[in-house]
């Protein structure tokens, strides 16, 4: 099964909770007192979910590489002998058709991003309550991104945008091309083209499609008001 069925086959069990069945969840934590009481509150997810818990990423790696294919990984920020980043890096190749959590006690704005960036589908505080931090996980098995906004307020994103260049995404993220940009902002196509490639290099990425369906941008964006990304033209 590809990414794109596996993601359609999660947002079905969603829907209810009986379609949990099957559900497969990894947990990579090195504090076992937290993991423990996390495998617990998994469980209440729904009937027929299965938690594993390991305390490090090599660990992580080795259950992966036996066979293990979790729908969601959970991960601490500072697991020990290995980089936030690296970590998640190494959980994304190995685990590529899971979406990928950190779940820390880490607030630090620059390693959340990091891995926001990178692709995780969300950030949950070690402190968040039970219920909440359930929620944040059907949110995210439903094809959703997570990420308290006590933190977006912290570490804002995109950076450093401009406020024309925020229009400029905002209306990309909506799905229109230059030209139509361009009528809408009362500028000159080319101009246009000139903020979309300033805002593609200081978000870091290569495409249209990147920029709007980076997991940080997707929640920057729905804080402020944007509909979801829709079909994008080329240009």
């Amino acid at each position: 099964m590809g990414p794109s069925e596996k993601r359609a086959a999660l947002e079905r069990r969603s829907s209810t909770s009986s379609s949990t069945q099957g559900l497969e969840l990894l947990i990579v934590d090195d504090h076992s007192l937290f993991a423990d009481g996390l495998v617990l509150l998994l469980e209440r997810l729904g009937p027929g979910v299965r938690v594993a818990s390991v305390p490090s990423c090599e660990r992580a790696l080795e259950v992966l590489a036996g066979g293990l294919r979790p729908d969601l990984v959970l991960f601490d920020l500072n697991l020990p002998g290995m980089h936030h980043l690296e970590a998640f890096e190494s959980l994304q190749e190995h685990a590529p058709e899971a979406w990928i959590v950190a779940v820390s006690a880490d607030e630090r704005p620059h390693m959340i991003g990091d891995v926001m960036r990178a692709g995780a589908r969300g950030y949950i505080p070690k402190s968040t309550n039970a219920d909440v931090m359930l929620g944040a996980l059907r949110l995210v098995l439903a094809g959703g991104v997570y990420v308290p906004e006590a933190v977006l307020n912290a570490a804002p994103a995109p950076p450093a945008l401009t406020p024309r260049e925020l229009e400029v995404l905002q209306l990309i993220a909506s799905g229109h091309g230059n030209r139509e940009i361009a009528e809408r902002l009362k500028l000159a196509e080319s101009t246009v083209r000139v903020h979309v490639t300033s805002l593609l290099r200081r978000l870091g990425v290569k495409t249209r499609f990147e920029a709007v369906n980076s997991p940080l941008v997707v929640e920057f964006l729905r804080t402020q008001g944007a509909p979801p990304a829709r079909g994008l033209p080329d240009r």
